[in-house]
């Protein structure tokens, strides 16, 4: 089986991208959440995957009128999509271009 290979300046591109992406929409979450004056906690972890490296993101808690959210993002590239366990309900976890949402049933 062959695999395909980016190149580091490709990488590089992406890898930019995809934290300006996640910057955007933690600000948008943050700033409608203060516009509705819900108390936002904002922190940042750390994100290591093999095409990326190692990186920053900020992760954002909200507490909303009708509970907590939390924008958790996992990565950028995934082998498959796992759900991420969180004492958060509902949250939404960002992973390449896809956003998945939990909530308890």
């Amino acid at each position: 089986m062959k695999t395909a290979t980016i190149s580091p300046k490709k990488l590089e591109k992406e890898r930019k991208a995809w934290l300006a992406s996640v910057a955007r929409l933690a600000d948008q979450v943050e700033s409608w959440a203060k516009d509705r004056h819900w108390p936002v906690h904002r922190e940042n972890k750390e994100v290591q995957e093999p095409a990326l490296g190692v990186y920053t993101v900020p992760v954002i808690r909200v507490l909303a009128a009708a509970g907590q959210v939390q924008l958790d993002p996992i990565a950028r590239f995934a082998g498959r999509s796992d759900w991420v366990h969180s004492q958060y309900n509902p949250f939404i976890s960002l992973c390449g271009d896809k956003i998945f949402h939990a909530s308890e049933n």
